[in-house]
This record gives structure tokens, C-alpha cells and sequence, in this order.
């Protein structure tokens, strides 16, 4: 079992985590370009990702809540990951709120799989 402190960073991760992913699939959906395919595309997308939403929504923040630490080491790489893609792409394709959002997503992970400080 956790120490009372590392406990806390976890809950926290686990509420921040699914308000964060709401507010990257809004800016998601309402910065996505036109593509190819046209509307056919973007319901695509509303669609496979209303349901990656909805599994990032519900199952992660309940795996982060109950300290599965591997898993919040896991996902807290692959949010370092897209934070260092989404700093990469910014001046062609990112919208810097999400750099922020991936940024914020990855160190509140961290902080609570490593029980780093602040």
C-alpha cells in the first residue's frame, strides 16, 4: 500500500485525467482540417474517437484511481511522447492548448507513478 501523500497525486491524476481528455477532444474535433474524404472523415473521427473518449473517460481515470502504477508509468510515457510530437509539430499543425493539455496530462501522471515532488 501507498503512503497518504502518494495516495493523494493519484486521485488527483485520476479527476484531472478525464477533464483534461474532454477538453483535447473538443479542441480536437473543432481544430480538425478539412481532409480529402470530406464530412465522411469527420464523422469517421467523431465516431472511433467518441469511443476512445469514452474508454480514456472512464476506464483510465478508474485504473489511475486504484494506483495500478505500470499503468500510469505506461500512460504517463506516452503522454512524454506526445508532448515532444506536439512541441515538434506546433508551428505547422498543433494548436499550442494542446501542447499545454499533454504537457499538464503527462506531468500529473508522473507525479504520481514516480511521487515526485510539487
Amino acid at each position: 500500500m501507498r503512503q497518504g501523500d502518494q495516495v493523494k497525486k493519484y486521485h488527483q491524476a485520476a479527476f484531472a485525467f478525464p477533464l483534461i481528455t474532454i477538453l483535447y477532444l473538443y479542441v480536437a474535433t473543432s481544430q480538425m482540417p478539412f481532409h480529402i474524404l470530406g464530412r465522411h472523415a469527420k464523422l469517421l473521427f467523431y465516431i472511433v474517437g467518441g469511443l476512445a473518449g469514452l474508454v480514456m473517460i472512464m476506464v483510465f481515470p478508474y485504473l489511475i484511481y486504484k494506483e495500478y502504477r505500470r499503468f500510469t508509468m505506461v500512460l504517463a510515457g506516452v503522454y512524454l511522447i506526445r508532448t515532444i510530437v506536439s512541441l515538434m509539430v506546433i508551428p505547422f499543425y498543433t494548436n499550442i492548448i494542446i501542447a499545454v493539455m499533454h504537457v499538464l496530462t503527462g506531468y500529473m501522471l508522473a507525479r504520481a507513478a514516480w511521487d515526485l515532488k510539487p
